[in-house]
């Protein structure tokens, strides 16, 4: 449940922000327009009252360029927020991508198709579900090859850790070495730290779209 709450969230946020986005970049190209439309209208009746002589043209010229600065400026800053809300966006995809991608497939995984049997640590066996028991099988578990194929979203220690649980898995149905047990308690602790570490930053970046 939390995990289907937190991708809508972050579904919701993306939304948002691609809205606001076009808001932006429409409100500022308007704006852009409507001076120049103010600008050309006023002309015939500027000629009307004020005389165009040298003087008055370089102030109309100088008065132009503040209007100009100043418009370009508040457009600038629109383009500033829809580019800052954009890398906001990406990295929150990012993240969203490696929890559901990746991270929870790990944990689950590591729950239901490869246990540590026991409490004493002389007695504890890890055990490898027999849906895994050849490449085939393997190789036809979704979430096995949803593992395999989201490594590239893991870091490099995460990534290590678990080259060498998946190498103990394909060799060993049962093991009690304390190796092999060392691996699969090293790979479960990062892969909780991983995701609590992930939903914080997550929810940091989604604090900063507010």
């Amino acid at each position: 449940m939390n995990k289907m709450f937190n991708i809508k969230k972050v579904t919701s946020h993306i939304f948002n922000a691609v809205i606001q986005g076009l808001i932006f970049g429409l409100t500022g190209t308007i704006l852009i327009f409507a001076i120049i439309f103010i600008a050309i209208s006023l002309f015939p009746t500027l000629k009307m009252f004020v005389p165009f002589t040298t003087e008055n043209m370089e102030l109309l010229n100088v008065s132009l360029t503040v209007v100009f600065v100043f418009v370009t400026s508040i457009y600038v800053y629109f383009t500033y927020q829809i580019v800052e809300q954009s890398s906001i966006d990406r990295k929150i995809s990012f993240t969203e991508k490696k929890l559901v991608n990746f991270y929870y497939p790990l944990e689950d995984f590591m729950k239901f198709s490869v246990k540590a049997v026991g409490d004493e640590p002389n007695e504890r066996e890890l055990r490898r579900d027999s849906g895994l028991d050849t490449v085939e099988k393997r190789n036809s578990n979704p979430i096995y090859r949803d593992i395999v194929k989201n490594k590239y979203l893991a870091d490099n220690e995460t990534r290590a850790i678990l080259d060498s649980f998946l190498d103990i898995l394909s060799q060993n149905s049962r093991s009690k070495k304390p190796e092999h047990l060392s691996v699969y308690d090293n790979l479960n602790a990062l892969v909780s730290l991983k995701i609590k570490s992930s939903l914080e930053e997550l929810n940091s970046l989604l604090n900063e779209k507010k």
